[in-house]
């Protein structure tokens, strides 16, 4: 056969099965998802249509510079994104080595021999040097189908990313969150001390003047005394969330010490979030995202099975050149050439292929089953965000009447009590609902933030304008 007859052959082939590929073509799922969300959010808190820039950016939501500064701290230095980052660029090298198997090799070769008789005691040396290359022709697609699979494998790589950008951004807001609780409940709890410092010396003058009790003053004592252990909690507390907040940014426990330590508000919680519908959510959630593109991925895998079934032609050919001396090496006398195609085929494998064709086509069910319940997982998480932000919004509003209205009755009490017309005990009991109260409402502030964050979380925000895509970590 002429190596023009193997041209016009192979073109054939390829003409005929050149865009063949075998195996399912990969349609994404339809998610079925409702028109609107099952949870409305209750007045006071409203709902906005989908903000993309909005939910990319939703910590300025709460108007504070630092939480602000934080995010981008954590973006930076954090190491599971480094992390993410390498995963990212190790998928997309992959996915070169995958592409590099569809195209021709080229190897090349050289030797330089000598023998030696000793019968005839003579010598001879040779030089030989070679190019050798080769083709697997994908007739059957199993190779675009391996690229199919290690494309999809990248897309899954980022939307890990993605997804670590979001748990990363959201943990670092309620930390801050909680921290800025933690310092304001340590100052309330600074001003209960005081009071009841007070109380316990109005308590002992009393006592002194004839007109008290001495279990009022004993009282008043261990009440005091009680207080002050909240000091030692509360301590722990702000030091726990100042230590994670700074392992959260990349850098070693009490480096933030300095730049946090001034009391500030508790974030303050916007009115309304943006929303938008489940679809919104089902475009921008990294997990559902990344779901969706193992799903896309094994489906091709179950081609590259497939594609097991049939014959596999290779293209093969060598230029050779052999000579006693260098001089003549590269001579046309020296030149020696072949080229052809060969084709190989399991006819008889015991049922291996068909078998693996088996496990990855089950293999793709449970990546459809878990895509579908990433989904199912995403819609539960943001109504229950919803619904806690909503309530818990105005659960603050609740709280804020309940300790004004206990401010008032602490200082009436107190008033009563030191002209003479109350009981300690009177007094005690205000003063402690009303600390209970300023603490509760502090608290509920926090949660009413946190849930926004979760709310946010829910919706897959955070990352579309923290991930550069090309980012060196």
């Amino acid at each position: 056969m002429t190596l023009l007859r193997i041209f016009l052959y192979l073109s054939v082939v390829l003409s005929v099965f050149g865009c063949a590929s075998v195996g399912r073509d990969y349609v994404r799922p339809d998610a079925n998802l409702p028109a609107g969300w099952h949870t409305a959010l209750n007045n006071p808190v409203k709902a906005e249509a989908d903000n993309p820039q909005m939910v990319g950016n939703w910590w300025t939501v709460f108007g504070d510079d630092t939480l602000n500064k934080l995010v981008g701290m954590t973006v930076d230095g954090n190491l599971d994104i480094k992390k993410a980052y390498a995963v990212l660029a190790a998928s997309r090298a992959q996915l070169g080595v995958t592409k590099a198997d569809g195209k021709p090799n080229l190897s090349a070769s050289a030797a330089a021999t000598g023998t030696y008789s000793g019968r005839t005691e003579s010598s001879s040396d040779n030089y030989s040097a070679g190019f050798d290359a080769s083709w697997e022709i994908d007739l059957f697609g199993g190779v675009r189908r391996s690229v199919e699979a290690a494309a999809a494998d990248a897309d899954a790589s980022r939307e890990s990313l993605h997804d670590v950008l979001v748990s990363l951004t959201a943990e670092t807001a309620k930390n801050y969150i909680s921290l800025r609780v933690a310092q304001n409940n340590m100052n309330y709890t600074e001003q209960d001390i005081t009071t009841k410092t007070e109380l316990y010396n109005i308590a002992d003058w009393k006592y002194q003047a004839g007109t008290g009790t001495e279990a009022d003053v004993k009282t008043a004592l261990y009440s005091l005394e009680y207080a002050k252990t909240g000091l030692n909690d509360l301590r722990i507390e702000i030091g726990e969330y100042l230590n994670r907040l700074a392992v959260l940014t990349g850098q070693t426990p009490g480096s933030l010490d300095e730049m946090l330590k001034n009391i500030r508000p508790v974030p303050l919680v916007p009115v309304t979030a943006a929303v938008g519908v489940p679809a919104d959510m089902l475009r921008r959630r990294p997990d559902v995202r990344k779901a969706e593109r193992e799903l896309a991925a094994q489906t091709a895998r179950v081609g590259v099975a497939e594609a097991d079934k049939y014959p596999k032609l290779t293209l093969t050919g060598s230029i050779g050149f052999s000579a006693a001396d260098t001089g003549s090496l590269f001579e046309k006398s020296s030149s020696s050439a072949s080229i052809g195609p060969s084709l190989s085929w399991k006819l008889f494998d015991f049922g291996a292929i068909k078998n693996n064709i088996k496990v990855q086509d089950e293999t793709r069910k449970q990546y459809l089953a878990a895509y579908e319940s990433a989904v199912l997982t995403a819609m539960e998480e943001s109504e229950n965000a919803m619904k806690s932000y909503s309530e818990d919004y105005a659960k603050t509003l609740q709280l804020a009447k309940a300790a004004d209205a206990a401010k008032d009755a602490y200082d009436l009490t107190k008033n009563s009590y030191q002209a003479g017309l109350s009981d300690y005990s009177d007094v005690m009991t205000a003063q402690q609902s009303y600390i209970s109260y300023v603490k509760q409402l502090s608290a509920g502030k926090g949660t009413a933030g946190t849930d926004l964050v979760a709310l946010y979380k829910a919706l897959g925000g955070g990352w579309e304008s923290t991930e550069t895509g090309e980012k060196d970590k």
